[in-house]
């Protein structure tokens, strides 16, 4: 009877260890490829312009589609490349009253190419809003723990390169008196002088998921890096772009 006590107690110990081991060692660990959709919300940051700053975008949804692969590395650390298309939308504010009480008329000096009278305070707006195409390439260091053979849980962070294709803004009015005013273009073009954005960016992503199964479900926020104001004047101009996304996947 000793005996079968003995042999029990070592064999649920055994047992224990083997599936504390398991949460952070998986044995079931291998390369995979996964199909990952987000629903994004951008969270573009102020436009600094020397000491004044203003909140001149607005969030706005996008939606995201895309490969993940991802390659175990020790234990359950990986790495995870991908390759995400995405169409994000933001709002811009028209207001004329948003800049802070730092402003300063020296920080206009020698900017030639803008004109009081290009800015319309006085038209009630439809439409004025960006709208982006372009492609994500994430490259995310992980680790999950496997606390059972359907559930697993993710915590992951690595940096998001970033090329737009396209950056459009849109501007329309309600019709006053038969008249509407339109107007759009690329915010990649030379033509918006200040406001000329760039096509690159770079972001720090930070991020918890899980799996139920091959079903994927994650969190993820991106901070932005590069100031994104093509002609910064010197770093007077500023401007990054932030994310938030809610993404679900299938892992094959």
């Amino acid at each position: 009877m000793k005996n079968l006590l003995l042999t029990a107690c070592a064999s649920l110990l055994s047992t224990v260890a083997f599936a504390a081991n398991s949460v952070v060692d998986s044995p079931n660990n291998h390369p995979y490829l996964g199909i990952r959709g987000s629903f994004d919300l951008s969270i573009p940051g102020s436009y600094h312009v020397g000491n004044a700053s203003a909140d001149i975008f607005e969030n706005g949804p996008g939606i995201g589609l895309g490969l993940v692969y991802n390659i175990p590395l020790v234990a359950n650390l990986y790495i995870e490349p991908g390759i995400d298309l995405y169409y994000n939308t933001c709002g811009i504010d028209l207001g004329d009253d948003d800049w802070d009480d730092d402003w300063d008329d020296d920080d206009w000096d020698d900017w030639d190419d803008w004109d009081d009278d290009d800015a319309p305070g006085f038209i009630k707006w439809r439409n004025h809003s960006l709208r982006k195409f372009g492609m994500r390439v994430p490259v995310q260091l992980g680790y999950h723990f496997d606390f059972t053979n359907m559930f697993r849980f993710h915590i992951f962070t690595g940096p998001v390169l970033n090329l737009g294709f396209s950056n459009d803004y849109y501007l329309t009015s309600e019709e006053v008196a038969g008249i509407r005013y339109h107007e759009s273009g690329s915010m990649y073009s030379e033509d918006n002088g200040l406001f000329q954005m760039n096509r690159f960016d770079c972001a720090w992503r930070v991020g918890v998921g899980f799996n139920v199964q091959d079903i994927f479900i994650g969190f993820s926020g991106d901070m932005g890096m590069v100031n994104l104001v093509r002609h910064n004047h010197d770093g007077k101009l500023k401007y990054r772009e932030n994310a938030f996304h809610f993404t679900l996947g299938y892992n094959f």
